[in-house]
């Protein structure tokens, strides 16, 4: 099982596989360089079932310190990214 207790630093950016803007949204761990979690999207929900996976992977999002994100305010609303 993946266990994500140390990761404190991540990043995020959506991608379009083709022009019809079929989007999906990869979230890294930044110091270890790997991806942890792909979703279809690139809206707040694709952060909410982020921060979902990471908890059950015994991740804390209160425990991440650094996140790099180019995405509009939109995509961070409601969701743990927006105290950044």
């Amino acid at each position: 099982m993946r266990n994500f207790e140390d990761i404190d630093s991540i990043g995020l950016d959506e991608t379009s596989r083709a022009k019809g803007h079929e989007y999906i949204t990869l979230f890294v761990d930044l110091k270890k360089r790997r991806t942890i979690y792909i979703t279809e999207g690139k809206d707040n929900t694709t952060v909410k079932r982020f921060a979902e996976d990471f908890k059950e992977h015994n991740g804390d999002v209160d425990n991440i310190k650094n996140i790099s994100c180019d995405m509009s305010p939109a995509f961070i609303k409601h969701t743990f990214l927006h105290k950044y």
